[in-house]
């Protein structure tokens, strides 16, 4: 039984020292290509609170490979603080194009509040800009 034990034992061990020694590289790009899939489903999902989480996780952590994502779900949302939230995680993910797309959604916008938080975000964006480009 002793020995069972001992044998157990390092078997484990041994199997810890080989998944130690693995390549984890591409463990990693195939893992953090899940989460940005996952990320998406969330957005795209009908559930509103996981819908709303997604946005602001992708915003949160800069997930530039959701801006596309974030911006055609921008065009179909019905909810205007959904809209806002969407509006400032393109803002924080800061790719032009996505910055476009909030100038345009402010004109084509019919919520007041949501119009003037899409125009101030975007003047906030091009003062950023501006700031550094006098540098």
């Amino acid at each position: 039984m002793k020995s069972l034990s001992i044998v157990t034992l390092a078997v484990l061990l041994l199997q810890s020292a080989f998944t130690l020694a693995q390549d984890t590289s591409r463990i990693r790009y195939f893992s953090e290509k899940l989460y940005v899939q996952n990320l998406i489903e969330g957005i795209r999902s009908e559930n509103c609170g996981l819908r709303r989480s997604s946005v602001y996780m992708a915003g949160k952590y800069r997930i530039t490979e959701v801006n596309d994502v974030l911006i055609e779900v921008m065009k179909s949302e019905k909810d205007p603080s959904t809209r806002i939230l969407i509006a400032l995680s393109i803002c924080n993910i800061g790719e032009p194009s996505g910055m476009e797309a909030i100038l345009n959604f402010s004109h084509n916008e019919k919520d007041p509040k949501a119009k003037r938080m899409f125009i101030n975000i975007y003047q906030d964006y091009k003062n950023h800009i501006a700031a550094q480009n006098t540098f």
